[in-house]
């Protein structure tokens, strides 16, 4: 087969590019089965309605999105440059002339779109993403347990001042609830409310009950002989409303705006900002490490070069975050610190290249 400086990039680039989006899609797949469990299993707990989950799932798998396309990337990568030598097409672009740091040439086109893509994700994106997951969390858990009413069972709510029963139940898929005999009391008030059916209708803000056909007594709690009697054919009662309640949100370091966290004179928000750029400039550094560890003889038939791909890759990304932990816990470290994953992982590169893998 015939390389010619023109055609050789163009090549690679494709067969890398598609090789990457096929590796993110099997990524993401999994990603979302996997969430989907643990935010169904979460609901129970958390107190998402069930409207919520789908866009809990998808925010989560953005937030991830950096992490999953720098993998795929990575395995991309190292799969057709590895398949290259298999088929010994790179012996012979090799033998003509074309050095490692040529062939990282070749590709910086589909680099250079991979690590704008993975800065702006995770510069930009993430941190708002981040913002609203928590803002759906805190949400959910502010919701008073009353939205979630059980069949035939009576239920103490608003510390106990609410007593609720309902012979029957019907759960829609949105969270709204058909309810027959319905039995209301609130403890401070005195006062008793009883229906034939009530619909439950809930969104983001309110939670309101649809009554008809029963009757309020009222004052019952100052043992009254005569309460007062009210008939009603329709009444809404109101359960919550989340804008008349006081959020508990602080905005995290980690939803913080970019140039917020530049600018900071706080060390934490300096190392956050630096962590957000780190992951983008790291994958133009395991590139050449891909590179490097995909040069195999043929004639073998096994190969590791995407396993030791993963385990670097994993063990460079896991530095990272853990002496960006170190650095939040110890205030007198310098904040160059954050440089050092990268300074080991480049020497690590050059050790390779002359030592084992020089081929230019």
């Amino acid at each position: 087969m015939k390389y010619s400086k023109a055609i050789l990039p163009s090549y690679l680039n494709k067969k890398i590019l598609i090789s990457f989006f096929l590796i993110l899609l099997l990524l993401l797949l999994f990603l979302f089965g996997n969430q989907y469990f643990i935010v169904l299993e979460q609901s129970l707990n958390s107190g998402l309605y069930s409207s919520e989950l789908l866009p809990m799932i998808i925010l989560k798998l953005v937030r991830d999105l950096p992490f999953i396309m720098a993998l795929s990337y990575v395995i991309a990568l190292t799969y057709e440059i590895n398949l290259l030598y298999k088929n010994s097409e790179a012996v012979i672009i090799s033998s003509s002339g074309v050095s490692s740091f040529k062939l990282m040439n070749f590709i910086s086109p589909l680099v250079f779109a991979v690590f704008l893509s993975s800065f702006y994700l995770n510069v930009y994106v993430v941190p708002i993403v981040k913002n609203q997951i928590e803002n759906l969390k805190i949400s959910a858990s502010s919701r008073p347990d009353y939205i979630f009413f059980k069949e035939g069972i009576f239920q103490k709510f608003q510390d106990d001042d609410i007593s609720f029963y309902a012979s029957e139940i019907v759960t829609n898929d949105i969270g709204d609830q058909d309810l027959k005999n319905v039995f209301i009391f609130f403890h401070k008030d005195g006062r008793l409310v009883l229906s034939e059916t009530a619909k439950k209708i809930s969104n983001n803000n309110k939670v309101i009950l649809k009554l008809s056909y029963g009757k309020i007594y009222e004052n019952l709690a100052k043992n009254n002989l005569n309460p007062i009697i009210t008939n009603f054919q329709n009444y809404d009662l109101k359960l919550f409303d989340s804008s008349n309640t006081k959020s508990n949100y602080i905005d995290s370091i980690e939803s913080m705006k970019f140039n917020e966290l530049l600018f900071s004179d706080k060390k934490n928000e300096q190392v956050e900002a630096v962590f957000r750029i780190s992951i983008p400039f790291a994958l133009v550094l395991l590139t050449f490490f891909c590179i490097l560890i995909s040069r195999t003889n043929p004639r073998k038939k096994r190969n590791f070069s995407i396993g030791y791909a993963i385990v670097m890759f994993l063990t460079y990304y896991n530095s990272i975050l853990i002496i960006k932990k170190i650095q939040e816990d110890i205030e007198d470290l310098y904040l160059t610190l954050a440089f050092l994953p990268h300074l080991v992982f480049l020497l690590f590169c050059f050790l390779i290249y002359k030592y084992k893998f020089k081929f230019s």
